[in-house]
């Protein structure tokens, strides 16, 4: 169970700024915190808009994160890895990242999760929070002035071993002042012990005037989804008038 709520605006010229609070509940575990960060972007074509760009940036993420003993139901109460200690944690992590977009095919890659603070190897060398990298590529195929289809991958692979894979197809329709998209995901993964399905999920977003929508359905495919079920996610988003920087960004 996550909610979030976040900002992001240019601020002057090319930099951009901005910031989230999230609350995340795993089963025993939740987090609250917060992330902020600064990026800065170079155009790549000729004409004034912003479509075809190189963005680069970084963030910061501050959370702490809960234990709750007292929601377990452990096969062995008496184990003293159960027992005692801090119930919560202090975590300070950074992201590194870079996108770019020319001429519909876009790329991109990034690092999350960069141990700031409790960094050292804990049980088997296993890092409580492993460092993630990210790698995606797209292309959006136009197909009349109204309508393209959008292809990409994303590979997530963390410093455990473990790989995980998207596919995602969307279709874009276009109006005078609207956007409405649709589409799929399928995600797989795979570590040292094997490969697995995971999800596969439905995409519907929009986009009229200013509001902006979007909304996920995750049908499991993984042996897990006998105990954790599905999931769905819905996100609402406004486009603000830049109160900040009302000239906008200049090349």
């Amino acid at each position: 169970n996550v909610q979030a709520i976040g900002m992001h605006a240019n601020i002057f010229d090319r930099v951009g700024a901005g910031l989230s609070f999230f609350r995340d509940e795993n089963g025993v575990i939740s987090s609250n915190g917060i992330s902020a960060g600064l990026s800065y972007f170079i155009p790549l074509g000729d004409n004034n808009e912003r479509d075809e760009q190189f963005s680069f940036g970084s963030s910061v993420n501050l959370y702490n994160m809960n234990f709750d003993y007292g929601g377990l139901n452990p096969t062995d109460p008496g184990d003293p890895v159960l027992g005692g200690g801090a119930n919560s944690v202090f975590l300070a992590h950074a992201n590194l990242g870079m996108q770019a977009r020319y001429r519909n095919i876009s790329a991109g890659i990034a690092v999350n999760d960069i141990a700031l603070n409790k960094n050292v190897s804990v049980t088997n060398g296993i890092e409580p929070a492993p460092t993630r990298f990210f790698v995606n590529l797209g292309y959006d195929w136009k197909i009349s002035e109204d309508i393209s289809v959008e292809p990409s991958a994303l590979v997530n692979m963390n410093s455990n071993s473990s790989r995980m894979f998207d596919l995602n197809v969307l279709a874009h329709v276009y109006g005078d002042n609207t956007k409405y998209t649709a589409g799929f995901s399928y995600r797989t993964a795979a570590n040292g012990l094997g490969s697995e399905q995971l999800s596969l999920s439905p995409i519907l977003m929009g986009k009229v005037g200013r509001f902006s929508f979007g909304t996920v359905y995750n049908f499991s495919l993984s042996d897990i989804s006998d105990v954790a079920g599905n999931g769905f996610t819905i996100t609402l988003g406004y486009d603000l008038p830049n109160f900040i920087n009302s000239y906008g960004f200049r090349y």
